[in-house]
């Protein structure tokens, strides 16, 4: 594809954003990376919720008639240091664990439009954040390339994502798995099968409904985390999803019911053949039981029986996936500043440099 062929509009705001969905979804189709957290879908239930206080600015690039590319951001103000700043950051962050561009057979022409469109607008923005992008992807390292040839500079900070790969059979996966994991399960099994009744359910597809959402916030107000899901504008969110995700079978909610209780959730997705594991809780007053634990080793018997090719646990290094002997892989969280603005170098290069400079004299003792 002939770069000069590559026209780039911007859209920012929700209408033309809801009316790109069939184009959207073709894209994605053909693009070699797909996830959840890129689909239409997601993007938007999470922009209709959390896009106030903020522009939108989704980047997309056709050739003709036919969308090629899109890069999904948005504009906001944040505050480092006391001062504010305007960053063009990628859209659904925080909440989207896995971030990125969609592109038509990763083409490389597209790629480089949508970048030169971004330094074009430099004087929209302070600091250029693209987060949670796979540290394999081709178009990462053409990223890097591009900016700093551009003359900017990039910091970049890598999280580590587990997953499990889902091959052969549930029993010969467990039975390979440490003795001190499976001893452990099934003395917690058995114990609370002496105790009362353990029932899990699972929901997806037109079987979801409004209630499994409003058990999983239920369950919450006695979980570990009760503030993550007690404003409205989160519920409002799992709704979204629900209304625009139940039809294709993607959101997916298995729950624990102990003496028909329900003490335990996980929300997770099917997509593309994988299980992302996204959200999960459990009932404290039941701490002891591990209800969490054993919900969790029931869900990946279930993607085993369901021949899905891998289980994702997406953001976190929590000790119980660490248990279960997983995969990595990285994903990269890069900021990209412009070597001639000062305020944003200082701010976003230097001081943090002198900080943990100073923090390392004061941790050897040479500064009192």
């Amino acid at each position: 594809m002939d770069i000069a062929q590559i026209r780039i509009h911007l859209i920012n705001d929700s209408k033309s954003f809801e009316s790109l969905r069939g184009d959207w979804n073709v894209l994605l189709q053909k693009s070699p990376f797909q996830d959840i957290f890129l689909t239409w879908e997601w993007l938007f239930s999470w922009w209709k919720c959390y896009g106030s206080h903020k522009k939108l600015q989704l980047i997309t690039a056709w050739c003709g008639d036919d969308l090629v590319g899109i890069a999904p951001f948005m504009l906001f103000t944040r505050k480092k240091y006391g001062l504010k700043f305007r960053s063009l950051c990628s859209l659904g962050t925080p909440d989207s664990d896995i971030g990125g561009f969609i592109l038509l057979n990763e083409e490389q022409q597209v790629l480089e439009a949508i970048c030169c469109f971004i330094v074009q607008k430099k004087d929209n923005w302070d600091v250029l954040e693209f987060n949670q992008f796979s540290e394999d992807s081709s178009y990462k390292n053409i990223i890097t390339s591009y900016f700093i040839n551009a003359g900017y500079k990039i910091a970049q900070k890598k999280d580590r994502h587990l997953y499990i790969p889902l091959e052969g059979e549930w029993q010969s996966f467990f039975q390979s798995r440490s003795k001190n994991l499976r001893h452990d399960l099934n003395r917690r099994l058995k114990r609370a099968g002496e105790i009362g009744k353990i029932t899990y359910k699972h929901f997806f597809g037109q079987d979801l409904s409004h209630t499994h959402i409003n058990t999983v916030f239920d369950i919450n107000q006695h979980g570990q985390y009760p503030l993550i899901y007690q404003t409205e504008t989160e519920r409002s969110f799992f709704q979204e999803l629900l209304h625009s995700m139940a039809s294709k079978g993607w959101l997916d909610i298995h729950l624990l019911y102990f003496d028909d209780i329900p003490v335990a959730y996980r929300v997770g997705f099917i997509y593309s053949n994988r299980y992302e594991d996204w959200r999960s809780g459990f009932d404290t007053n039941f701490n002891d039981l591990s209800f969490g634990k054993l919900l969790l080793m029931e869900i990946i018997e279930e993607c085993f029986h369901r021949k899905l090719r891998e289980l994702d646990f997406l953001r976190g290094e929590e000790d119980y996936k660490e248990r279960w002997q997983p995969l990595e892989r990285f994903h990269v969280n890069m900021q990209v500043v412009s070597t001639d603005n000062f305020l944003s170098m200082s701010t976003f290069r230097y001081l943090p440099k002198l900080r943990a400079f100073f923090m390392m004299l004061l941790q050897k003792g040479k500064l009192r």
